[in-house]
């Protein structure tokens, strides 16, 4: 009896160093595998979960299912603090889109702004170009011209939390990194899909994430290449009870 304990004494502090790997800086991963209703759950340890405003079509993704943005409507999370980029942590925004240049301007949105209030936003226009954006200190852009041809491509931009904007396209490091002060937080809403400004994007978005620190150029080939499970550490928490449980039965056995 007594080595059965030890043994499973010592699954569960293996088990709880397991979870502790899990990236606390992940705030926010919507995979929009949902495929029906208004909802959209985050899948890390934050709990910002979104609602979509509108009426979604939801269509296969880069990874099971995703959102068809039409020019309407906008997914919706409620603010916290840690959606904020902030100066001395910075942030990041990564997701697969893809985009014909049909219904908008604009790819969707991704923002936390509302006027001149922005803490930052993120988008690609017709024309090509992915910008960046925060406010008072200004906008830039990736030198590389996204490719709008219906195809899928991973976008992954970071902020250092001072001046740095690094911006990545399929895991790959853009021509330069671009100077640009990093914004003053604020109480405002993540919108999906709308720059807050009145504008609204089309296209299809999948696997979302946000971090609240600036991804390294070897995390940035990491989330293009395996997603954001191996920030997640194991499947997504609301598995950690079946984990634990299958880890008692083979200890039993």
């Amino acid at each position: 009896m007594k080595i059965l304990v030890f043994s499973l004494l010592g699954l569960f502090l293996a088990f709880c160093s397991f979870v502790q790997a899990i990236d606390e800086s992940l705030v926010l991963y919507l995979s929009l595998d949902e495929g029906q209703g208004n909802n959209a759950k985050d899948g890390s340890l934050a709990k910002n979960h979104g609602k979509y405003l509108g009426k979604p079509k939801w269509v296969d993704g880069k990874l099971g299912k995703a959102i068809n943005y039409d020019g309407t409507g906008a997914i919706e999370i409620q603010h916290n603090k840690n959606l904020n980029a902030l100066k001395g942590k910075g942030h990041t925004i990564s997701y697969w889109l893809k985009w014909d240049k049909q219904g908008a301007n604009w790819s969707p949105f991704i923002s936390k702004t509302i006027g001149e209030n922005d803490n930052f936003h993120t988008w690609v226009g017709k024309d090509g170009i992915w910008d960046y954006e925060n406010k008072p200190s200004g906008q830039t852009h990736a030198v590389t011209k996204i490719p709008l041809d219906g195809n899928w491509i991973h976008l992954t931009v970071t902020h250092d939390g001072v001046k740095t904007v690094s911006f990545y396209i399929n895991g790959k490091l853009d021509k330069a990194t671009n100077p640009l002060p990093t914004a003053i937080g604020n109480d405002i809403n993540v919108l999906v899909g709308d720059d807050g400004k009145g504008n609204k994007g089309a296209g299809v978005l999948d696997e979302l994430s946000i971090f609240n620190r600036a991804l390294t150029e070897e995390e940035a080939k990491t989330i293009y290449e395996d997603g954001v499970e191996p920030f997640l550490a194991i499947a997504p928490t609301d598995k950690l009870t079946t984990t634990w449980g299958s880890l008692k039965r083979e200890a039993t056995r």
